[in-house]
Formats: C-alpha cells, sequence, structure tokens
C-alpha cells in the first residue's frame, strides 16, 4: 500500500466532511449545545422529584398499640428542620380487619405470619392508605417494661417507591425507639436478663410476590429497550424511502408516475409503520423469553417470577400502534427534506435525541402515570407498560394514554402529508422547508377547511385539553371550565378561520335556523338525553360496566358536589358554555371540513367519534359519540349552528338538572334498581321520533355543497 497516496485521500475526504455545515452542526456544535442543556435539565428535574418524595408524608398503619414512647418520638421529630425529619403518620387500624397478633419468638422465621396480614397490607397500598404496615404484638408493653424482647414486623411493597421510602423512614423510628429503650434499661436495671441488649428486634418483609418482583425488574428495561427498537425500526427504512430515493435519482421518477402525492406517501408510510411494528413485536417476544428464562434461578428472598399474558401483550401492541404510527411519520416527514442518505441521518439525529429524552425521564425517582404524564408522548406508554407488568393502571388511564398517542400520530401524519404535497421539498429545492410550512390560501376567492385542517385541529384541540384543560380545572372547577370553554377552545377556532382566511358565515354555519328545525332541536333536547341514554348506558354496562366511583367523578365534574355557586351559575358554566364553544369547535370548524368531502353519514359519524374521544373517559365515548350523532344531523340538515347550540345546552341542562333537583316534577325521578318507568319511557321515546320526523321532513330539501375545486381549499396547494 502507497501511504502518500492513502494520506492525501484522506485529507481530501477531511476537508470535505469538515466544509458541510451539517456534519459539523451535529458533530460539533449539537453536542456543545444539547448534553449541557438535557445535563441540566435532567438534574432539575430529578431533584424536584426527590425532593418532593422526601417531602411526602408518609402514612405508617399500625397493628397493635402504638407504644406512648414512640408517639413522643414523632412528635420530636415535627420539630426538626426540614430536612432532618422523617415525615412520617402512625394511624393505629382497629383490631376488627386485623386482630394484634403475638410475634414473640419469631426471631428470623416469618413463615407462622398469617397471611391476612400481608393480604390485607397488599389491598392497602394498592388503595394508597398506607405505605407501611407495622405490627405490633399486643403483649409488647409489657415484654417491654420487664426487660424483655418483643419482635416488630414492618410489610412493605418494594416494588413501590414510596412504600419502600416510608420502609426505610420506619426503620429510623423503631432504631432510635430501640436506642431509647436500651439507653432507659442501663440506668434504671443493673440486673441483666436475655433480651436486655435486644429489646426491639426490627424484621422487614417485603410482600411483593414473585411475579410482581420480576415485573418491576422487567419494568425498569423492557419498555426502554422495545421503544428504541421501534424508533430503530422505523429510523432506517424512512430514510432510505425518502433521501435514499433521492439519491439514487428515483424519487423523481416516481413523481412521473400516474399517482397522487397523498398516494405516494401512504404507500411509503404503511411500508415504514409495518417494518417498525415488526420490529417491535420480534424484540417484545425475544426480551420477554430471554427475560423469563434468566430470572427462573434466582433463590430465596430475592425469588423472582417473570410471565407476560396474552392480555398484556394485546394491551401493549395495541398502545405501541400510534406510537409506531408516530414515530413513522415524524422520521418521513423530517427525512424527506434531506438530498442524501448521509444528510437524512444529521437531520434525525436531534430528533433521535429529543425521543430519548422521555425514555431517560422513566428511571428518575417519583415520575409516575398520573394525568399529566399520560399526556406526555413516548413517556407514557413507557410508564404505562412498566405498570402492566406489575399492578396494571386503571382503564380509563389506559384509555387516556391511547388517545393522546393516537392524536400525536395524527398530527405527525399531518405534518407528513403536508411535508409530500410540496413539490419544492420532493426536489431538494432551496426554499423546500419555507414552502412545506407556508399557510397557503386562495388569493382570488374565499377558502374553505380541509380533512387535514380538521384533524389538525381536533388533535392540537385534545393536546390541549390533556394538558392546560386539566390543570387549570383542577386547580378551580367552575373557572377552570370557564377558561377551558372558552379561552383554549373557542378562541382557537376563531384565530384558525381568520389565519386561514376561511369563509367566515359558510365555515362556522352562521346562518338563521329554519322554524320546524329548531322544534326537532328543541324536542331531541328534551329526549335524547332519556331514550339515548338509558340505550347506551345499558349496551355499555353490558360490556364494560362502569365503576361505582364514576357516579361521583361525573357529579364533580358537573360542579354538583363541593361548589358554593347557584343552579344559575352551574348551567352557564357546564350547559351554555361547552354548548356554544363545543360546537363552534365540532360542528362548525371540524365539520366543515368533511361535509365538502365525504357524504352525509360519513361525515356526521367521523365527527361524531371525534366528539365522543375528545371527553377521554372510556366510559364516556361511547354515549357522548351517540348524543353527537344526534346533534351532527341536526347541524348537517338545518345548515345552522345555532340549532347544535340549542339541542347541545338543552340536553346539558336536562341532565344537570336532574342530578341535582332530581325531585323536580318536570323531570323523571330515578328508577330504584335501575328498572324503567316505561309509561314515562315512552313518552320520551315518541317525542324523539316525532323531533327526528319533523327534523328530516322540514330540512328534505335542504342541500350542502359537497364539492369545492381543490385550488380553493386551505392547506392545499
Amino acid at each position: 500500500m502507497r501511504w502518500r497516496i492513502a494520506l492525501t485521500i484522506f485529507r481530501k475526504e477531511l476537508l470535505e466532511t469538515l466544509r458541510d455545515r451539517r456534519t459539523l452542526v451535529v458533530m460539533l456544535i449539537l453536542p456543545l449545545v444539547l448534553y449541557p442543556i438535557l445535563l441540566i435539565g435532567f438534574t432539575q428535574v430529578a431533584t424536584h422529584q426527590v425532593s418532593q418524595l422526601n417531602a411526602m408524608t408518609g402514612i405508617v398503619a399500625v397493628v397493635g398499640e402504638i407504644p406512648p414512647e414512640l408517639s413522643a418520638l414523632l412528635e420530636a421529630d415535627k420539630e426538626k428542620p426540614d430536612k432532618e425529619r422523617l415525615h412520617l403518620e402512625l394511624i393505629r387500624v382497629p383490631g376488627a380487619p386485623l386482630p394484634p397478633a403475638t410475634l414473640v419468638g419469631l426471631g428470623d422465621d416469618l413463615s407462622t405470619l398469617p397471611p391476612i396480614y400481608t393480604e390485607w397490607a397488599d389491598a392497602a397500598f394498592r388503595d394508597d392508605t398506607a405505605d407501611a404496615v407495622l405490627l405490633i404484638a399486643h403483649d409488647t408493653p409489657a415484654r417491654l417494661a420487664a426487660g424483655d424482647t418483643s419482635a416488630t414486623v414492618l410489610l412493605y411493597d418494594a416494588t413501590i417507591e414510596e412504600s419502600r421510602t416510608v420502609n426505610d423512614r420506619t426503620v429510623k423510628l423503631l432504631q432510635a425507639y430501640r436506642e431509647e429503650i436500651i439507653t432507659n434499661r442501663l440506668a434504671a436495671r443493673p440486673d441483666l436478663s436475655e433480651g436486655f441488649f435486644r429489646p426491639l428486634p426490627i424484621y422487614n418483609e417485603n410482600i411483593a410476590p414473585p411475579r410482581k418482583r420480576g415485573g418491576y425488574l422487567a419494568g425498569r428495561i423492557l419498555p426502554m429497550i422495545l421503544i428504541m427498537m421501534v424508533l430503530l425500526g422505523a429510523f432506517y427504512p424512512a430514510v432510505d424511502l425518502t433521501a435514499g430515493e433521492k439519491e439514487r435519482g428515483t424519487m423523481q421518477t416516481l413523481l412521473t408516475a400516474p399517482a397522487m402525492p397523498l398516494e405516494i406517501i401512504f404507500g411509503k408510510f404503511m411500508t415504514v409503520f409495518l417494518v417498525s411494528m415488526a420490529s417491535a413485536m420480534a424484540n417484545l417476544g425475544s426480551m420477554a423469553a430471554a427475560f423469563a428464562w434468566l430470572v427462573k434461578d434466582i433463590p430465596g428472598e430475592y425469588e423472582i417470577a417473570f410471565h407476560m399474558s396474552m392480555k398484556t401483550v394485546g394491551i401493549v401492541f395495541l398502545q405501541l400502534i400510534p406510537i409506531a404510527l408516530l414515530f413513522s411519520a415524524l422520521m418521513m416527514a423530517v427525512a424527506v427534506f434531506a438530498r442524501s442518505y448521509k444528510e437524512a441521518q444529521n437531520y434525525l439525529t436531534p430528533v433521535y435525541v429529543l425521543i430519548i429524552i422521555p425514555v431517560a425521564m422513566v428511571g428518575m425517582p417519583g415520575v409516575k402515570l398520573v394525568g399529566f404524564t399520560a399526556g406526555v408522548p413516548v413517556l407514557n406508554v413507557l410508564l404505562l407498560m412498566r405498570e402492566l407488568l406489575t399492578t396494571p393502571p386503571p382503564l380509563e388511564v389506559m384509555t387516556m394514554v391511547l388517545i393522546a398517542n393516537i392524536g400525536y400520530s395524527i398530527l405527525a401524519l399531518v405534518l407528513a402529508v403536508r411535508v409530500f404535497t410540496s413539490e419544492q421539498v420532493l426536489l431538494g429545492g432551496q426554499n423546500a422547508l419555507g414552502d412545506a410550512f407556508r399557510i397557503r390560501t386562495n388569493p382570488t376567492g374565499p377558502n374553505y377547511a380541509t380533512p387535514m385542517l380538521s384533524l389538525s385541529v381536533f388533535c392540537v384541540g385534545l393536546v390541549v385539553l390533556l394538558y392546560l384543560g386539566t390543570i387549570v380545572q383542577q386547580t378551580n372547577l367552575v373557572w377552570g371550565m370557564v377558561v377551558t370553554q372558552w379561552i383554549l377552545l373557542l378562541v382557537p377556532v376563531l384565530l384558525v378561520v381568520k389565519m386561514m382566511k376561511l369563509d367566515f358565515k359558510e365555515t362556522l354555519m352562521l346562518r338563521r335556523p329554519p322554524l320546524w328545525g329548531t322544534l326537532a332541536a328543541i324536542i331531541l333536547g328534551l329526549s335524547s338525553w332519556v331514550v339515548l341514554g338509558s340505550l347506551t348506558t345499558w349496551f355499555q354496562n353490558y360490556f364494560l360496566e362502569a365503576p361505582p366511583a364514576l357516579e361521583k367523578m361525573m357529579e364533580e365534574a358537573l360542579g354538583l358536589t363541593g361548589t358554593p355557586h347557584s343552579t344559575w351559575v352551574l348551567l352557564a358554566v357546564f350547559a351554555i358554555s361547552p354548548g356554544i364553544c363545543e360546537e363552534f369547535l365540532f360542528r362548525g370548524l371540524i365539520l366543515s371540513g368533511f361535509r365538502r368531502t365525504m357524504g352525509r353519514w360519513p361525515a356526521i359519524l367521523i365527527v361524531s367519534v371525534m366528539f365522543g374521544i375528545f371527553h377521554i373517559s372510556i366510559y364516556r365515548i361511547l354515549p357522548t359519540m351517540v348524543i353527537g350523532i344526534i346533534v351532527t344531523l341536526v347541524v348537517y340538515q338545518t345548515r345552522s349552528i345555532w340549532t347544535g347550540i340549542l339541542l347541545h345546552v338543552i340536553n346539558n341542562s336536562m341532565l344537570l338538572l336532574l342530578s341535582k333537583h332530581g325531585d323536580l316534577p318536570l323531570l323523571p325521578n330515578p328508577v330504584p334498581d335501575g328498572a324503567i318507568a316505561w309509561p314515562v319511557m315512552t313518552i320520551y321515546i315518541v317525542a324523539f321520533i316525532v323531533g327526528i320526523w319533523i327534523l328530516m321532513a322540514s330540512t328534505r330539501e335542504a342541500t350542502v355543497v359537497s364539492s369545492v375545486p381543490i385550488g380553493r381549499a386551505a392547506g392545499t396547494s
């Protein structure tokens, strides 16, 4: 080999690499800026989570009598500085559910501990009523006073972070109590007994079963690897099918084929998605089998087991679908801007790092699947998979995670379609980025909403509701509801209509409603909530029975409990405000994007499904969707949003009045045992049928424009 030639080629390639500004940014500038920011951010978040965990008041359920000296130690602990305090609260469990156990003489053998204690402790941990359970024998005071030994047993669950923390604190408290006993004995007793220097043995018992321990360990490893495999599965085909085709010169050939840009993007997108999902499932099966084999021989108190049921695999598969859709669309939307394979890798590196951030957050202390984290993309599905392997979360939380990720995946897909409809991007022009994200309007006439615009508005509204809406409503329910409806929902609708230069009257259907159509809306508003509500409740409870706590949650959501406001204020907040603001969003802007390109019933069903999903709760999706079908049908037939507002306000008002004033003479009283008062129900059924007949008969001649030139629709070229 001729070294001189090799060094010459080396200098040439190095100079070309350094001349590439994108490479310099990714290799030098990005690490210099990104990693300090990430390190500082992670440190701040971790510090905040640890401080919250340390400031948490741990609840210790005590079975038996609490020694006065132990209570005195806790009282003295409250006088210490906050950083030195144990932050514990002892709550005595009544003797009825758990009689005090005699634990004297157990030594290190806890096999004789009655299972009722571990079963009760496990239920207390799952219900968040206690973080640890302390068992004190009934004869402990007498034995300690006599200078003898009396054991204590501390039950905790090592798979629950709060329980582990409270266990450590309680051990410190018991050790301080034991030191005090020994000190008092040394001062008061010259003679020694057998248990003089061992007055209070403390036994820790991790009650988590082996399968739960294995699930806890697997939950810290498998979800992160699985998400990374989904990401890698989408990374390489997305680059090859976009920048790779540009580099090979086949993209231009594809554009000359008799295929629409939308057909091209969906063909490529489904390929990337299928490869990503196949990679995910192959890794899921392989990792689960390998982990089960690894943990099967761990002995003793550290014994763990691992098993994934088919139900868990099915839930994981379902939750991975929107994540794979999100990654596939996002990777393609970014990679298509590149003109070569190498350039695409440079573009996707920051995206890759951004996705890794929520993956890294899973390992931080105190990060749990709650209302806020259920809406964070990637992080939510990681936390969900982690909990599925130990204690499955409620169905409501799993539904929230699925809905949030579907919204993000739709937004990413809309972005990819938007990018792929720009020939400048596909051909690699200099102004590609600006062309892809420019607001496109028709300068010669009015603009109209498109299905893509409607999908984007829906998904953005859903994300805003998940984050800001829930936060402001938790702060103050009534004013939070006002802010959510008028500021977070209505104002963005009006801004979108103005910014996109849409035809205001046509988009929001601000027409005077026909007289008979208004009458039909009133009749349906008075009857739909009884007829459709009873039917959908019966149907849903047959397959998916709502938990008893749902009624209490609905009362709180309607402001019926804990609010000092009058009925008129509640009607204004929970009936009139949603009736106006939600109708402008769904039967106004969103419906306008579908009714021009689809038939009547497809448009009605799509908008109604979106309306049901927007209410997030799995127990409310079906009833809300069915009511949404009637409201959307009324608006579609009358071509006026005011009839939808009227029906919506009446429907919400009747539900609120029935819940708050069920004894009013104009309202049907609830029938005990879930039976149906058929004489009253018959009246409502007849009224509902009459309302539908009046609506269809009075609007039979009404037609809605269903075709608009493509170039006049907002968001198209």
